[in-house]
């Protein structure tokens, strides 16, 4: 079964999220997203994820260069 296209939803989606200024990060975000998730999910709440998803990867990225230079 092929996959439908989701290029319109994930543009917007870009434009709406905070990490959709940076391209790198905003496509490695999404491509760790199933493909079930973006079709089941509109254009603000794949926005949301992302940026949930960039928040949580700060988080641990802070905690392991504070435990790194301690």
């Amino acid at each position: 079964m092929q996959q439908p296209n989701h290029r319109i939803k994930l543009a917007r989606a870009r434009e709406v999220a905070a990490i959709g200024r940076y391209p790198r990060t905003w496509h490695a975000i999404v491509g760790a997203m199933p493909p079930r998730l973006i079709s089941q999910c509109t254009s603000k709440q794949i926005a949301l994820f992302a940026d949930i998803m960039r928040g949580q990867f700060e988080i641990g990225h802070s905690a392991g260069y504070k435990d790194a230079t301690d």
